[in-house]
């Protein structure tokens, strides 16, 4: 927009508290444009509003900051620094700004009082645009401006003069001989037409239009005698004393503001205003020099403070490390006497006793009956310090576990989970039970029944309270203090003194991991909290001049908050451990959040809320209220209508640009429910945070009856509000208690997928459920509402809180595992697809979701052709017992293509196997894993050295590659190579691969992943020397996205396109061991394969594949 003639910008220029404000306002009568990004009015101060462009005022501040400088500082700013090159990101974002605001107008007027100080910096911008500047100078008389900062800011009117001057002179000098009119704030109060009139005619606006009713409204109602709360006739009084410098100055605005011609430029001129100039400055040295001093106080204080802060942090890490060694003191004890404990009870049992026998034997023989063994006085300590501890040794046995130990434990479950357990019996189940407890190592057998039979979770505990009625009002706390605030918890109260401290006393308690301030919105209260920060250090008390009623108070207090991010947390509250930070992962993860709110409890732990849905008329509906907080479908995040204003948080910056709550709701209801569906129609989402949780003492506040009180406004304002939402309520919103599965999420306009498979995904354990995990994920981001049903039915942790933090409900316990029939039934309506995973868990579900009425889609992931896989077991081991298992698989497999109505396979090679055995059968490959490219300069072969493999040996497969491959061909390598290092990292190792460990076979069991991450940084090459399975092998894809060469078999390869081109592939173990030492020693062949890589991934396994099943399957 550069270079566009006759644009004009007004400024308004003039000192803090002169009326700026109120003759800004009055430009809008002139026919000027001030924007709609205005700071908003605040109680208190200028209620009527500041008529101040946010973003001009923060420029000024950032201007400000980066000088070093305050709207109060007192040393002059340079012309040279504000056109240097340190604010020219200042001055682009200011030029960007002016550009938006003159996009659609020809004037554009602002006001910022900070302005006056910085104006050589705004003339530049100005000048870049070619705007024509003209300027509105404001004054006041300086008695008044002392006396209103001396009670809004607590100046010294010493200080306040100095401000008045260096305001009131700046302006004059900097404006010049542009075109301005000086304006006096007290003859504008006296005669605003006569004011006004005079203004349009030096800045060449419009005559303000006498019939015009907005002009009316500005001059009867809104230039009301309140804006003025100090007024003088004069600059002198012999009670108080104005220099005279500063009442000559304003005796020259005085003459300025009553004149139609004179020059701004020849009164600084002239030689009266030179002398008044000159004093100034005399007078400024020394105030600014008690204002350096001042500020180094505050420095000082604030320094005190983060002495004081480090002190307590050290007095905290203090108080870790002592608990960190009484947890280790507890450790070594808890080992002691689980040591003593069996020894006890080794020295109970037969074969101890019969110990202790021959013991008496052998000490009679030497002739030494009362002497002792060592083994009799570990005996005696032992029984000693059992003793001592006061426990029984029978209970502390903590042996391996047995496999009667393993029965029992399967039986316990069994038990406990009737109908998950009982409604997955088969005959191949029982047959592969038996077959690992009974047949296979310990180890396996441990870790198989640990899987499928896990250990209950523990009851859920009531909630942690502060009752108020513990609460001494005379005690103190003191909450931490920060520099920097991320979150500002705004606490609204009005007297009830003592709950509010019991909820103070959960903030301090429960709030870990944030850098927060607590701002207590004080309502003119009558009790003692109406000295509450005499008690409670470290808080900011937000208190009015008057009661401004509950919804005034919280958009009052707001202001206060210097945080990124705000909390309205009711006083009738008490917050519970991580409630902040689960609130804050929502918000900060997701752009498209607004508002997010916590799962509101009773006292007792019961449900409130779980996010609240609103119906059709208006009304309201606590989802969950009266249930157990614990049922799956009130912990997942979700979408919801709103949340209640108990707790709700959102970013301070779209408060601002909303306006709050909207005033209409006064004095309180429906302003939290108003404010979400504003949120929304911003185009931000309002979120249900399960992890984060609040009790919330129902009533405390306003009390229960809707028929008086405050209360009564509950049904008032719902009135209010259909009618400013009727258009919304009537198209998105369903009649009330209808349709709740998706007006409780919001997904009415979503498609909703259901996975099916064996448990939840555990993404680090299995490739399979890598898989899964990454597919969620993607659906997820894809906008699919997606449930998840293990066939288990157990909340396995922390895989299932990992599901339901990324939005998904997961079904599980015994309510569920007794009716999940019934719910596919009752819900198959808002269900578009099934997506069944495994065919031992799809053969369990698929009969009943064939009669669904309606019928959603039918998508079904076999991971791999069990029968194709088992067939290739059988013809490598010659056992016929695993071709007999073939052949069922085969039936099995089969017999669920006939069910379904699409097929996926990770390769092609199992698609082409489907084809030819049921043509009928709408089949494709789909990609197993979403990677991303490997970082290219990550890998450095001459840092590098191992191998490693990778897979969890609950698959068959796996078990037999390391054997063959330690057996086979690995002492080929190590007879070229001593040096040379196997890794093996695995999930639910068996004693047989155990058993290979030694020097150079580094047997490392499962690992995290950041671990597992680590490790693939460190090895050199990946080998997965696979002789029989089927599909695509994750292990496979891993290694490429690691960015690490990989040696494999051609069975390990399958399923993958042009394989050969990035990985090397051989199937007897001298070519294998061959193709290893030749990857090992040689930086040109790993790099053959490595730079192909990143294309590779893109053109098989990217977010773009991916999506293209997404979209062709499960969105359209």
């Amino acid at each position: 927009m550069k270079n566009v003639p006759m644009k004009r910008v007004i400024v308004v220029l003039g000192m803090h508290r002169s009326g700026t404000s109120a003759i800004t306002r009055g430009l809008q009568e002139l026919g000027a444009d001030l924007g709609t990004n205005l700071m908003p009015a605040v109680e208190g101060d200028n209620e009527k509003g500041f008529w101040e462009d946010l973003g001009a005022y923060r420029i000024n501040e950032r201007i400000l900051e980066k000088l070093g400088s305050s709207w109060d500082g007192l040393a002059q700013i340079s012309t040279e620094s504000l056109m240097s090159d340190l604010l020219a990101e200042e001055r682009r974002d200011a030029v960007a700004l002016l550009e938006e605001r003159f996009a659609n107008v020809d004037t554009f007027a602002f006001k910022d009082p900070r302005t006056v100080n910085l104006l050589p910096f705004w003339q530049s911008v100005f000048a870049e645009l070619n705007l024509d500047d003209r300027y509105l100078i404001t004054v006041r008389n300086p008695r008044s401006v002392a006396d209103s900062l001396s009670r809004r800011n607590g100046f010294v009117r010493e200080k306040s003069f100095c401000l008045w001057m260096q305001h009131s002179c700046n302006s004059l000098i900097h404006v010049g001989n542009r075109p301005s009119v000086v304006v006096d704030y007290d003859h504008f109060m006296a005669a605003p037409r006569k004011e006004l009139e005079r203004v349009a005619s030096a800045l060449g606006l419009k005559h303000p239009d006498e019939s015009s009713a907005g002009y009316k409204a500005y001059l009867n109602e809104f230039l009301s005698a309140d804006l003025r709360h100090s007024k003088y006739d004069s600059a002198h009084d012999r009670n108080d004393v104005v220099p005279a410098f500063v009442s000559g100055v304003y005796e020259q605005f005085l003459v300025l503001s009553a004149s139609h011609g004179s020059v701004v430029s020849e009164v600084v001129a002239s030689q009266k205003w030179q002398s008044f100039y000159a004093h100034f400055g005399q007078y400024a040295a020394l105030a600014e020099h008690a204002d350096c001093l001042e500020q180094a106080a505050r420095e000082l204080s604030a320094e005190l403070d983060r002495s004081r802060e480090q002190i307590a942090a050290q007095e905290l890490k203090l108080s870790t490390m002592e608990a960190e060694c009484a947890n280790h003191r507890n450790a070594s004890e808890k080992t002691l006497t689980s040591i003593y404990g069996r020894l006890s009870a080794f020295n109970r049992s037969v074969l101890g006793r019969l110990f202790f026998l021959l013991e008496n034997l052998y000490l009679l023989l030497r002739l030494q009956p009362r002497g002792k063994t060592c083994y009799r006085q570990l005996v005696e300590e032992s029984d000693l310090y059992l003793s001592n501890k006061g426990v029984g040794s029978e209970d502390l046995v903590d042996g391996p576990t047995s496999r009667l130990r393993m029965i029992a434990r399967i039986a316990k479950y069994v038990l406990n989970h009737p109908y998950s357990s009982l409604r997955l019996v088969s005959l191949y189940r029982l047959k592969k039970l038996f077959q690992t407890v009974f047949l296979s190592d310990s180890g396996t057998a441990q870790n198989w029944v640990s899987a499928r039979f896990p250990s209950e979770h523990k009851a859920r505990r009531r909630p942690v309270i502060f009752p108020e009625s513990e609460m001494v009002e005379e005690s103190e706390l003191e909450f931490p203090r920060f520099d920097s605030v991320q979150v500002s918890i705004v606490i609204p109260v009005y007297n009830q003194y003592r709950t509010t401290l019991s909820c103070l006393k959960s903030v301090l308690a429960h709030t870990e991991g944030v850098a927060y301030e607590v701002i207590v919105a004080d309502d003119c209260s009558t009790d003692i909290t109406g000295s509450i920060e005499s008690r409670i250090s470290n808080i900011t008390v937000a208190r009015g001049e008057q009661n401004f009623g509950f919804l005034k108070n919280c958009n009052h207090a707001v202001t206060y908050a210097r945080g990124d991010y705000v909390v309205l947390l009711n006083n009738d509250t008490n917050v519970q451990k991580g409630w902040l930070t689960a609130l804050l992962e929502v918000i900060q993860g997701h752009t498209d959040v607004g508002m997010v709110g916590p799962k509101l409890l009773f006292e007792d732990g019961v449900l409130q809320e779980a996010g609240g849905i609103v119906w059709q008329d208006g009304s309201g509906w606590n989802y969950g209220r009266g249930q157990s907080p614990e049922l799956p479908e009130f912990n997942y995040v979700r979408e919801t209508d709103y949340i209640s204003g108990a707790c709700i948080l959102f970013a301070k910056a779209v408060w601002d640009e909303l306006g709050g709550f909207d005033e209409r709701f006064c004095p309180a209801y429906y302003e939290d429910t108003d404010l979400a569906f504003l949120m929304r129609d911003r185009g931000l989402k309002v979120v249900y945070q399960p992890a984060s949780e609040v009790v919330h003492f129902e009533g405390v506040s306003n009390g229960t009856d809707v028929g008086s009180g405050i209360k009564k406004h509950q049904a008032i304002n719902q009135q209010v509000f259909r009618d400013k939402w009727r258009e919304v309520l009537d198209e998105d919103h369903f009649p009330n208690a209808v349709n709740v599965f998706q007006a409780r999420e919001r997904s009415v306009r979503k498609k909703t997928v259901v996975f099916v498979d064996h448990y939840v995904p555990f993404y680090d354990k299995d490739a399979g459920s890598r898989s899964t995990y990454l597919y969620v994920k993607s659906m997820v981001a894809a906008g699919l509402n997606v449930k998840f049903v293990p066939a288990n039915f157990f909340p396995h942790e922390p895989y299932t809180r990992d599901l339901q933090q990324l939005g998904v409900e997961v079904l599980y316990g015994e309510k569920y595992a007794r009716t999940w029939k019934h719910w596919f039934s009752e819900n198959s309506r808002f269900i578009d697809v099934v997506y069944l995973h495994r065919p031992h868990v799809t053969e369990d579900f698929i009969d009943h979701l064939t009669n669904l009425q309606p019928r959603p889609k039918l998508i079904y992931f076999g991971h791999d052709l069990h029968y194709l896989r088992t067939t290739r077991e059988a013809s490598l081991l010659g056992n016929e017992s695993v071709l007999a298992d073939a052949d069922d698989w085969k039936r099995r497999e089969l017999s669920i293509f006939g069910k379904v109505d699409k097929v996926y396979y990770p390769s092609v090679v199992e698609v082409e196997e489907v084809r030819k055995v049921s043509p009928q059968t709408d089949v494709s490959a789909i990609p197993l894993y979403l990677l991303k490219k490997p970082e290219p300069d990550a890998y450095c072969h001459s840092e590098r050295e191992g191998l490693l493999f990778v897979g969890g040996f609950g698959h068959p497969p796996n078990a037999d590659a390391v054997t063959w491959f330690a057996k086979e061909v690995f002492p080929t390598l190590r007879n070229r190579n001593p040096n040379i290092t196997l890794h093996v990292v695995g999930s639910n190792v068996p004693d047989t691969i155990r058993s290979l460990a030694n020097s150079h076979i580094k047997v490392h069991g499962f690992l995290s992943d950041d671990d597992l991450a680590a490790l693939y940084r460190k090895v050199k090459l990946c080998v997965v020397p696979l002789r029989f399975g089927a599909g695509v092998k994750g292990k496979i894809l891993e290694a490429l996205q690691a960015g690490l060469p990989i040696s494999t078999t051609s069975i390990g390869a399958e399923g993958l396109p042009d394989a050969d081109k990035v990985m090397a592939i051989a199937d007897e173990p001298d070519a294998m061991a061959m193709q290893i030492l030749d990857l090992y020693e040689s930086d040109a062949a790993c790099g053959k394969y490595l730079s192909g890589y990143g294309d590779y991934i893109e053109a098989h396994f990217s977010q773009t594949q991916v999506q293209r099943v997404i979209e062709r399957d499960f969105l359209n």
